[in-house]
């Protein structure tokens, strides 16, 4: 009854909590664009404050046993091993990437508390497994600027990029696995990643070197082709969101190089019509329409998953179920490509709002760091990083809630998946190098 009571209190102190988190971070963003590095140091602090109070709060109903009316030491256990895997990649990254964003990490910090906190209360033994991915990328994030310190070397790789990228995207058809009717896994003994998670990075390296001197359309042609076999062979694949993501990627790239408006303007309408090819041709593109134009017309079979997922966002009202008394293992694919609908159902529409917002801020600042780049290569790079995260985001929120059709991508930072993490870590941590890079610059200057 206590705890019952707890829980329900507690769906007021989350959304509070949230929001408090969400205005420091505008509120820091806004220092840093005048400077105000007092205002930023308090709003820093203050996040890091909310972090703390959240999984705390989080953890303290997540371990409590209601049979005995005790605390489930193995839970207490994996919050405190949480939080020492937390600081210690804060600390690793306030080390190595002097003079970077502490927005940013804060941000990310936040997001990847909140994927612990969400997949354990769903299956304690997948939590543990991020865990240890999260502690993989954070060790990962001492290899970045040892990468990037030879840019000028790899500025040149075009066509290495070029090649690699095309055996690993597919490598799937020939060593792969099919998941979900999606054959983009690649399974190596124990260990199972998606290939198209490195060629993210190989593509905005490539098509930061290949358009960082694009001024004419005979520049582009070559970059666009390879696009086009990227997302045709993602197609293939029945991997709908990452095709997208290469697409969109490349045409916000390609405008930023070019400023020709007209050009994107072509790319768009070939894509176009590339889509309604793709409908006609392939079964499982119109399943996916389908699915999203009317679930209910197949409430058991293809329209169950959004339904589902309509139901978790919309039952509960804004404030949720409370943690643990919402029905998320209802959701099928809960863990990955669902987790936000996990989210709006037991933390509330609200929280699920607030948490847009703290990525709309992450968006925000990794444009910032574009803009302020004097070198095209870097801007070029900073911004289809951004580009990345920004659509994988608006594509997986946009079908859980059916704005648009499911592709079935993952939640940056949030979704489970070991591949997902160290890449959405590893785009942070380019991030912060090149906008630590400029600040030492501005320094010296």
């Amino acid at each position: 009854m206590i705890l019952d009571l707890f829980i329900i209190i507690s769906r007021y102190l989350f959304v509070l909590l949230i929001a408090i988190f969400a205005w420091q971070s505008i509120k820091g963003s806004i220092a840093i664009d005048k400077n105000d590095y007092e205002k930023l140091r308090r709003s820093a602090f203050s996040q890091r404050a909310v972090i703390i109070f959240m999984h705390a709060l989080a953890f303290s109903i997540l371990s409590f046993d209601r049979e005995s009316g005790l605390f489930d030491y193995h839970t207490l256990g994996f919050a405190g091993v949480t939080v020492v895997v937390l600081v210690i990649g804060s600390l690793i990254a306030e080390k190595i990437y002097k003079n970077s964003c502490p927005i940013i990490w804060n941000c990310i910090v936040f997001l990847l508390d909140l994927s612990l906190i969400s997949i354990y209360r769903i299956d304690a033994s997948l939590a543990e497994r991020q865990l240890i991915w999260i502690a993989v990328a954070f060790g990962c994030m001492i290899i970045v600027p040892v990468v990037l310190k030879v840019i000028p070397f790899i500025e040149k790789m075009t066509f290495l990029y070029f090649i690699a990228s095309f055996v690993l995207i597919l490598s799937p058809f020939f060593i792969g696995r099919t998941v979900f009717g999606a054959t983009r896994w690649v399974q190596i003994g124990n260990i199972g990643f998606q290939p198209s998670e490195i060629v993210k990075f190989l593509f905005v390296f490539y098509l930061a070197s290949a358009l960082k001197n694009a001024n004419t359309i005979k520049k582009l042609i070559v970059p666009g082709v390879m696009c086009a076999l990227l997302v045709l062979i993602h197609v293939l694949q029945r991997d709908l969101g990452g095709a997208l993501i290469f697409f969109l990627t490349f045409m916000a790239m390609m405008y930023i190089a070019s400023g020709k408006l007209s050009v994107v303007l072509l790319g768009f309408s070939a894509a176009s019509a590339a889509s309604v090819f793709a409908y006609q041709i392939f079964y499982h593109v119109r399943v996916r329409v389908s699915a999203w134009s009317n679930p209910l017309a197949d409430m058991a079979g293809d329209g169950f998953q959004i339904l589902q997922s309509l139901f978790a966002i919309g039952t509960w009202g804004p404030f949720g179920s409370g943690l643990t008394r919402g029905f998320v293992r209802t959701i099928p694919v809960v863990v990955s490509d669902f987790i936000f609908a996990a989210i709006s159902e037991e933390f509330g529409w609200i929280f699920a709002v607030i948490l847009i917002i703290i990525f709309m801020v992450i968006f925000y600042r990794g444009i910032k760091v574009s803009l302020s780049q004097d070198d095209s290569y870097f801007s070029l790079l900073t911004a289809g990083f951004t580009c990345i995260l920004a659509v994988q985001t608006f594509l997986i929120i946009g079908g859980v809630t059916k704005l648009i059709p499911l592709t079935g991508v993952t939640l940056p930072f949030v979704s489970y998946g070991g591949s997902s993490i160290l890449a959405s870590v590893l785009i942070i941590c380019i991030l912060q190098w090149v906008y630590g890079k400029r600040s030492m610059e501005e320094h010296e200057e």
